[in-house]
């Protein structure tokens, strides 16, 4: 039995979050690179362990939303993110994850993913912006 997952497709799904269609009373799918950014999206807001049948999917990335952001901890994270994405989308080749402060005083971070799709080697660029609302309080 071969355990791989296919990387000769890239598929259609749920957008998410998931929204419906008044007109059609279905839900809205998305394809191709918006298939893709979605799964980056919720693999990115995944902690790990929150799936009860894939413990190892997701990331770390709400553990380490009060550490400090030194020049260790942005390379632990983007080594995090790139481990977590060659783990749980085979559809594309990470290029580079790179951690940027445009404005250091708000307390936000942007994660910016450069990948290429790999059936069709199209390059792409994901951007997360990281960073606690403002209404969050520490738990």
């Amino acid at each position: 039995m071969n355990n791989t997952i296919p990387t000769d497709i890239i598929g259609r799904g749920w957008k998410f979050p998931p929204t419906f269609d008044s007109v059609t009373k279905g839900i809205h799918m998305v394809s191709e690179v918006a298939e893709i950014e979605n799964s980056l999206y919720v693999i990115l807001h995944t902690q790990v362990g929150e799936r009860i049948m894939r413990n190892e999917f997701g990331t770390n990335l709400h553990e380490l939303i009060f550490e400090p952001l030194t020049e260790t901890m942005k390379t632990y994270m983007a080594t995090s993110i790139r481990t977590a994405l060659i783990q749980n989308e085979p559809r594309i080749e990470i290029q580079a994850v790179k951690l940027t402060q445009p404005a250091p005083t708000l307390g936000r971070v942007d994660i910016q993913i450069s990948y290429t799709i790999r059936t069709t080697q199209q390059s792409g660029n994901y951007v997360l912006p990281y960073y606690l609302p403002d209404n969050s309080t520490r738990v």
